[in-house]
C-alpha cells in the first residue's frame, strides 16, 4: 500500500480545517462616521452684568508711564490737575506731569519712597515726599520729608525740609495710614495728616509741630453763612466756622464727595455716598443733601459697589466716582455723574486684578483715571 495518497489526503483535510476556522471569524467592525465640525464654543460670560442698564464710554487715550522697576512701589498718588497738565507721583515714577491735550510728558521731579498726593496751591502745586536725598539736621530734630512749590511748567518756586523737634513729632513720624495735605487756614500753613496723627508746617521755613488730626472737610457757603462738612464716626456733621455743630445726619455714610455750589435761588448741596446691599449685591447710593441743614435732598441712580476707591468733583458739581464692585479685586468701575446726579457714563477698568491705589480727576474736557501704578486713561467729559 502506498503512503503518498494517504499523506496527500491528510494535507487536504488540514487545509480544509484551516479554511473553515477563518470563515468562522466575525467580520471587522464597520467604522462609525465622525463629523469634522467642532462643537460651538459656549457664549462668553459678561463680567459686567451690573452695568447693562447704564450708559458706557470708551477711553479717548491711554498712556503707560515710564517707571523705575528697581525701586519698590510703596506709593502711588494723583492725578491732580493744574493748568494744562495732570500730575501723578509715586516711588517708581517721581512726580510726573502729563499734558492734558497731547498726552506728552512735560516734566519729572525725583521723590523719596513715600509721596503724598499734591495739593493745589493757588496756580501752583505743593509737593511733599520722603526726600530723594536725606538732609542733615541737628541731633534734637528729625526730618519728616521735603516739600517743593512747583509751577505748572515744572519750575520749582520754593523748596525746603519739613523738620521738627524729636518728642513733639514722633507720633506722626511712626504713624501709618492714609496721608494727605490740606491748607490749615492761616496763610502759608499746611496740615499734613497721616492716619490718626498730624503736624502743621509753614512753607516759609518748614518747621513742623504736632497737631490734632481732623476729618477731611468741604466748605459750603450760602449768603453770609458757611459750614465745614465731614464725616465723624461715619456720620455727616456740619460745623460752623467756630467749630460748633450746626447739624448732623445720623445715618452711616461712606464718603463726602464735595459741594455742589448754589445756583439761583437754590442752596448749595453736599454730595455724599452711602453703601448698602440687596440680595448679596453691594450698591453705592449717591445722595445730595441741602448744605444749610434742611431735610431737602435728592438721590442719584444707585451704582454697583462694595467700597469707594476714589472721587473727584469739578466746580460745577460734575463728579467722578470709582467703586469696587466685589471682593475679587478685578472689577472696578468709574462713573461720571452730572450736577443733578444723573449718570453720564460708566467705564469698567480692564478685567484683571487691581491692587494699586486708584485716582481720578475731572478736568474741563476729560476725566482722568490713574490706575495700576503706571496707567493713565483719558475719558471724555460730556459738553456742559
Amino acid at each position: 500500500m502506498s503512503v503518498r495518497p494517504i499523506v496527500a489526503g491528510l494535507a487536504s483535510l488540514a487545509l480544509a480545517g484551516c479554511k473553515g476556522e477563518r470563515a468562522a471569524l466575525p467580520p471587522p467592525p464597520t467604522p462609525t462616521p465622525t463629523s469634522t465640525d467642532a462643537a460651538p464654543p459656549p457664549p462668553p460670560v459678561d463680567p459686567w452684568p451690573e452695568l447693562a442698564e447704564l450708559p458706557g464710554v470708551e477711553p479717548s487715550r491711554r498712556l503707560t508711564l515710564p517707571t523705575d522697576g528697581r525701586r519698590p512701589r510703596l506709593s502711588v498718588v494723583g492725578p491732580v490737575v493744574v493748568g494744562e497738565v495732570a500730575v501723578v507721583g509715586g516711588s517708581q515714577l517721581g512726580f510726573t506731569a502729563i499734558e492734558l491735550g497731547s498726552g506728552e510728558l512735560r516734566w519729572t521731579l525725583p521723590t523719596g519712597l513715600r509721596a503724598v498726593t499734591p495739593l493745589r496751591w493757588g496756580d501752583e502745586l505743593l509737593l511733599v515726599d520722603d526726600c530723594a536725598e536725606a538732609p542733615t539736621v541737628i541731633a534734637t530734630d528729625r526730618v519728616l520729608g521735603c516739600y517743593r512749590i512747583v509751577s505748572a511748567d515744572g519750575a520749582v518756586v520754593a523748596a525746603g525740609t519739613v523738620v521738627g523737634a524729636r518728642g513733639d513729632i514722633d507720633v506722626f513720624a511712626g504713624a501709618r495710614g492714609d496721608s494727605f495735605l490740606v491748607a490749615d487756614g492761616a496763610p502759608g500753613v499746611v496740615r499734613w495728616q497721616r492716619g490718626d496723627a498730624a503736624v502743621t508746617f509753614a512753607v516759609d521755613d518748614g518747621r513742623a509741630r504736632a497737631s490734632a488730626a481732623r476729618p477731611r472737610t468741604v466748605r459750603a457757603t450760602w449768603r453770609e453763612r458757611s459750614w465745614d462738612l465731614g464725616l465723624e464716626d461715619e456720620v455727616l456733621v456740619a460745623r460752623a466756622p467756630d467749630g460748633a455743630v450746626a447739624w448732623r445726619i445720623d445715618a452711616t455714610t461712606a464718603a463726602v464727595l464735595g459741594v455742589i455750589p448754589a445756583a439761583g435761588h437754590e442752596a448749595p448741596m453736599v454730595r455724599v455716598a452711602r453703601i448698602g446691599g440687596l440680595s448679596g449685591r453691594g450698591m453705592v447710593g449717591v445722595l445730595d443733601v441741602d448744605a444749610t441743614g434742611s431735610r431737602h435732598g435728592q438721590a442719584a441712580f444707585p451704582l454697583p459697589g462694595i467700597s469707594i476707591l476714589a472721587s473727584a468733583m469739578a466746580d460745577d458739581g460734575t463728579t467722578a466716582l470709582a467703586t469696587r464692585v466685589d471682593a475679587s479685586l478685578s472689577r472696578d468701575v468709574v462713573a461720571l455723574l452730572d450736577r443733578r446726579g444723573a449718570v453720564a457714563w460708566v467705564w469698567p477698568l480692564p478685567h484683571r486684578e487691581h491692587v494699586e491705589p486708584l485716582g481720578v480727576a475731572v478736568a474741563d474736557e476729560v476725566v482722568l483715571v490713574f490706575h495700576d501704578g503706571d496707567q493713565l486713561t483719558w475719558l471724555p467729559r460730556p459738553p456742559r
